[in-house]
């Protein structure tokens, strides 16, 4: 498959996922429009590290093709507190093709540890520190970038969504035991081990 076509595919994924988050969105009331304030940085984003996974990642389908479906169950996240399994489904049939010719061991490892590394907090807190959505979230971003670069991702996601609460605590923004989004922590972990190329 050539860079041309990736590309073209990684721009027609995003509007399914998209499309598909956009669905889910007006089911619950909610509106997801590409004029919020933080949709065109994030889909920007996301559309410019696709272009670099294309050319850099060690899976570049599976990293361009899970990188958009990142940055749409980031927004999800932040405008109504949700990760949709139906873009995680449709985000997890994208790869398939990557991971067909892929390490299997390494990708799997990656999705196993994306999984437990977040199933454990979720199931010691009961679903109140993290959701079960971004354990899921979590296991896709492991398939696509394997072990150990999703060990980093986690790292950087975890680090980042710490200082933000701390931050956010201490500017009297956020109150003692009020919810964090976390998929935009992961979605922006995940895209910076994909970009320093580890593993």
């Amino acid at each position: 498959m050539t860079r041309a076509i990736e590309g073209t595919l990684a721009c027609a994924l995003l509007g399914c996922y998209w499309g598909v988050a956009r669905g889910q969105m007006r089911e619950l009331g909610y509106r997801l429009s590409m004029r919020s304030r933080s949709a065109a940085p994030a889909i920007a984003a996301a559309a410019g590290i696709s272009f670099v996974a294309l050319h850099e990642s060690a899976l570049p389908w599976g990293a361009a093709a899970v990188v958009p479906c990142l940055a749409v169950c980031a927004l999800t996240d932040i405008h109504a507190g949700y990760v949709f399994d139906a873009v995680l489904l449709l985000g997890a049939l994208a790869i398939v093709p990557a991971l067909v010719a892929a390490d299997w061991a390494r990708h799997a490892g990656g999705s196993l540890a994306g999984t437990a590394f977040l199933a454990a907090p979720y199931l010691l807190s009961r679903g109140r520190a993290i959701g079960l959505g971004d354990v899921k979230l979590a296991a896709l971003a492991g398939a696509a970038l394997g072990w150990p670069a999703i060990g980093v991702a986690l790292w950087c996601a975890f680090v980042a969504g710490g200082a933000f609460a701390a931050g956010a605590l201490a500017a009297r923004r956020l109150r003692r035991g009020a919810q964090v989004p976390f998929a935009p922590f992961l979605a922006a972990g995940s895209c910076i081990a994909m970009l320093v190329r580890v593993g």
